[in-house]
């Protein structure tokens, strides 16, 4: 149920000249674990670069920034500075602890965004399995959060969002699941069930968070198609813009070619956009 590999959905390299800052300390604690890499196409006399930031997967408990990198190379068009993030896995500290590493990384990009000729208020989050979850936290109104700060949109392959449909009743998980949710969340029993429940990302939607892109493999054995569906569903009730990408067949950690574009075409719409305020348009 909880289980998935350090899995990058994109394959293949890209030739563009980008300057390559790797292991830049977001949080000052020396820790490699809170660590990031930025690639800057080059300045140019242009507005400030928007930002797309991948969340690599694992369960929590495996994968580092470097995942992120041959997913990013796809991106690489110029158009966008490219950021991948390690955050502290379930070995070194437990849940919140990977989203507050997300927000710390956020607010060290948006304090040096002058720096490196970033434009805070245009920020895109790419996140697969576990990273998706994270995403989806960023995205939405979770804990802490009043508004996504300057997130425009978060693109979401297989990622949890509803833990309490899959913790629902403690009892009945198997012996590594439950091995699995106390690791990850460091508790056990009936308190489980409220950490899950504000651990999910379907649970904070509101009317102003991101426009979301969801692709999902119908036949996932890892994270059911069902938590894509679920957060669909809760995004288009409020009236929030939702696209979903069902790839029929598929299972966990997967990607097919042909979901390059609607990436690309879903991170153009929201981050080359230079109006203040995008619309929520609604999709489907």
């Amino acid at each position: 149920m909880f289980r998935d590999e350090a899995v990058s959905p994109f394959g293949g390299l890209n030739s563009t000249a980008f300057t390559h800052l790797r292991d830049l300390d977001y949080a000052g604690h020396g820790n490699p674990a809170q660590t990031l890499d930025l690639l800057l196409p080059p300045r140019g006399d242009g507005p400030p670069h928007p930002v797309v930031i991948y969340i690599h997967g694992g369960s929590w408990d495996s994968g580092e920034k470097e995942d992120g990198l041959v997913p990013l190379s796809l991106l690489a068009s110029g158009d966008f500075a490219l950021v991948s993030i390690n955050y502290r896995l379930t070995g070194e500290a437990r849940w919140p602890a990977p989203l507050e590493d997300a927000r710390a990384a956020l607010a060290f990009l948006r304090e040096n965004a002058a720096t490196w000729h970033l434009d805070p208020e245009r920020i895109g989050i790419v996140g697969v399995s576990a990273g998706g979850q994270i995403a989806g936290m960023l995205g939405t109104h979770a804990p802490g959060t009043t508004a996504p700060d300057g997130i425009r949109c978060v693109a979401s392959f297989f990622g949890p969002t509803d833990f309490l449909s899959l913790v629902g009743h403690p009892e009945s998980l198997e012996p590594e699941e439950a091995a699995f949710a106390e690791r990850f969340f460091g508790i056990a029993g009936p308190d489980l069930l409220e950490t899950a429940r504000r651990a999910s990302p379907v649970n904070w939607v509101g009317p102003d968070a991101a426009p979301f892109l969801l692709i999902h493999g119908t036949e996932d054995e890892v994270v059911p198609f069902s938590q894509s569906e679920g957060m669909h569903a809760a995004l288009l009730h409020a009236g929030v813009e939702s696209t979903m990408i069902p790839v029929a067949g598929a299972g966990h950690g997967f990607f097919v070619p042909a979901l390059l574009e609607p990436v690309r075409q879903f991170l153009g719409r929201h981050l080359l956009d230079r109006a203040d305020a995008l619309p929520r348009r609604r999709a489907g």
